[in-house]
């Protein structure tokens, strides 16, 4: 008896070392990649490109990016920045973690022609991202805005009320801007099975479930709409597209985005996500996870056991 209680202690020991030495599971990290085109709509061609990426979640962190130029002449590079006023001042303190500011040079952008950029970053947790600020500058006039402020916000998966084994993911499409109105002619939603798209399967994405117009959306005003999944898709992709267009319905902003979803949170209360799993789930962290919760409850079953036993054992011969 003894030694099935020291093997059984032995067992939940090495998990707990495990999942508290192995950083995927400690903490998990979750990927947004996108293509977001910006469209010159001035009269004079620019030369350079500016725009800060960021999100506002204190204990949340950028861990990683990359930002690439699709086309030449010119580059682009990403260093990390700090949250905009009035938020960085309001949340008590940035890290310096919360934003990537972005710069391109030497380019040839002429007028109504167009800057597309791939972006990917990794935060320490589902997550929101935001655009501010986007401006070109010029060889020789001041520089303009390219397109107002907005951000977006995919929620964690929640069970369908009165639906069972479905999911709703909520995105959330906000007007960031605090003067300008603006206009989204279109937002698209559509979902994929793991593991998270390349940008290339992106760019070639038409699985779409839905196709709203959600219109004129004032300063601070945001439109919503969910995603539904069969499962909670754990390791694979909420996919959006939306188009900003400025007053005279010229095309500004285009965004095609896809955020990997986060697996269930909870350790050995909560069941393994079958349906990623069965079509391939690369979400490692969460399916590991799974794992050594069930080992570890194997264990606290023989310790269970044993200990009824020796207690059982112990009453027959008093």
């Amino acid at each position: 008896m003894k030694r099935l209680l020291i093997i059984a202690a032995a067992v939940i020991a090495s998990v707990l070392a495990f999942e508290g030495s192995n950083p995927a599971l400690a903490k998990p990290d979750y990927t947004q990649r996108e293509t977001v085109t910006f469209t010159n709509r001035t009269a004079t061609q620019a030369t350079d490109f500016h725009v800060k990426f960021w999100q506002k979640e204190d204990n949340i962190d950028v861990v990683r990016w990359d930002v690439q130029l699709t086309s030449s002449p010119g580059s682009c590079i990403g260093v990390r920045g700090t949250q905009p006023e009035p938020y960085h001042s309001d949340s008590g303190g940035d890290n310096g973690k919360h934003a990537v500011d972005v710069t391109c040079t030497g380019l040839t952008i002429a007028p109504d022609a167009s800057l597309t950029l791939r972006f990917e970053w990794t935060l320490t947790s589902f997550n929101t991202k935001r655009t501010y600020e986007p401006t070109w500058t010029y060889a020789s006039v001041p520089e303009t805005i390219a397109a107002p402020n907005t951000g977006w916000t995919i929620g964690d998966p929640k069970e369908k009320p009165g639906d069972p084994g479905k999911f709703n993911h909520k995105f959330e499409l906000c007007n960031d801007d605090p003067t300008q109105a603006i206009t989204v002619p279109e937002l698209k939603l559509g979902s994929a099975i793991p593991p998270l798209l390349t940008f290339a399967q992106l760019g070639s994405f038409t699985s779409w479930d839905s196709t709203d117009n959600p219109g004129n959306l004032t300063p601070g005003q945001c439109y919503s709409r969910d995603v539904v999944t069969v499962g909670r898709l754990s390791g694979g992709n909420i996919v959006a597209s939306y188009k900003l267009e400025d007053a005279s319905h010229n095309i500004i902003m285009q965004d095609l985005l896809t955020h990997e979803v986060p697996g269930p949170v909870g350790g050995i209360a909560e069941a393994p996500d079958v349906d990623a799993s069965a079509l391939g789930a690369t979400d490692s962290g969460g399916s590991s996870s799974a794992t050594y919760a069930v080992i570890a409850v194997v264990a606290v079953g023989l310790i269970v056991l044993g200990t009824g036993g020796w207690y059982a054992r112990r009453r027959w011969l008093s």
